[in-house]
């Protein structure tokens, strides 16, 4: 068995793994894998789930070391790039502590201390009228950024990514 991850290229998140009969390879292509979006689903706080859709445009696939944790809960690791700009199969545990807040004029992403770099975010927002992608930075000495958009009132799912953090995946209400 080996394991192959589906990852997104801006933040090396890896939103999605699998266990693949045989030796192991080359992963698949992403689109033989994802087709022309990751789903992700969420169920919402009024219990209807939500998908968001990652374009696969913004997907990497890569054959990993064994790491059976991200089989069950792949935000927690990431993909780290090597000189060359080839993804290496070694997965990384990402840190936890990553605080997401929504309102009508965005998304708040927030880390628990400063940043040391520029830190690169990505949000996925969905709700009735489609999924929304939008991206960011926390800049060096801040903790966080908001990402914005405009949020009618209603429930979302929501995906937060921040470089090096672990993922955030669940329900928002906006009221």
């Amino acid at each position: 068995m080996s394991l192959t991850v589906v990852y997104g290229t801006d933040t090396g998140h890896v939103l999605g793994a699998l266990a693949l009969a045989g030796p192991a390879g080359p992963p698949p292509a992403v689109a033989d894998l994802v087709g022309k979006e990751l789903p992700l689903r969420v169920a919402t706080l009024g219990g209807r789930p939500f998908e968001l859709g990652v374009p696969a445009a913004r997907l990497g696939a890569v054959a990993a070391d064994d790491e059976p944790d991200a089989l069950a809960a792949p935000l927690d690791f990431g993909v780290e790039l090597g000189a060359d700009g080839t993804p290496k199969p070694a997965l990384r545990r990402l840190a936890d502590g990553v605080t997401v807040s929504v309102a009508a004029g965005g998304v708040t992403v927030a880390l628990p201390d400063d940043v040391s770099a520029v830190t690169r975010v990505l949000v996925l927002v969905a709700g009735e009228s489609g999924t929304r992608l939008e991206s960011g930075d926390i800049g060096t000495g801040n903790r966080e950024v908001t990402v914005r958009m405009t949020l009618g009132a209603g429930a979302y799912g929501v995906l937060a990514l921040v470089e090096g953090w672990a993922g955030r995946l669940g329900p928002a209400t906006v009221s």
